[in-house]
């Protein structure tokens, strides 16, 4: 007669044990999707940079062929970048470009300085402006 009293006891147990077994599945659940938020983020922030890099790479092309027309907005894969390239007063063949893309919600801008001499095209700054 002494086990009489245990009868719930094993029951308790097993809830127990399954209420901590899904509360460390809900913690991984919460941990994996913000990870996952981080990294889309990331990888979205990356993609704006690097379509605001090709566009500082298309007026440098574009420099290097003498073509100093302006391209407000360059379609590249899909996506719009926006270039601007401004002569620098007092400075002879030197250019400010500025590059901006937008990828989903991450935007990205780029400025360089270019110096256009002889054989080639010459960068004298380059800095990311947000």
């Amino acid at each position: 007669m002494i086990g009489l009293n245990n009868k719930g006891l094993g029951l308790i147990v097993v809830l127990g044990i399954i209420l901590l077994i899904f509360c460390l599945a809900a913690v991984s659940v919460v941990f994996t999707l913000s990870n996952y938020t981080l990294f889309t983020s990331y990888i979205d922030s990356s993609k704006a940079f690097y379509f605001a890099d090709a566009g500082i790479q298309r007026a440098l092309y574009k420099l290097k062929h003498d073509d100093l027309t302006s391209p407000e907005n360059w379609d590249f894969c899909g996506q719009t970048v926006k270039i601007t390239m401004t002569a620098v007063s007092g400075l002879a063949d030197t250019y400010d470009i500025v590059s901006e893309n937008s990828y989903k919600n991450k935007t990205k801008k780029i400025s360089a300085r270019i110096s256009k001499g002889t054989p080639s095209v010459q960068l004298l700054e380059w800095q990311q402006l947000n």
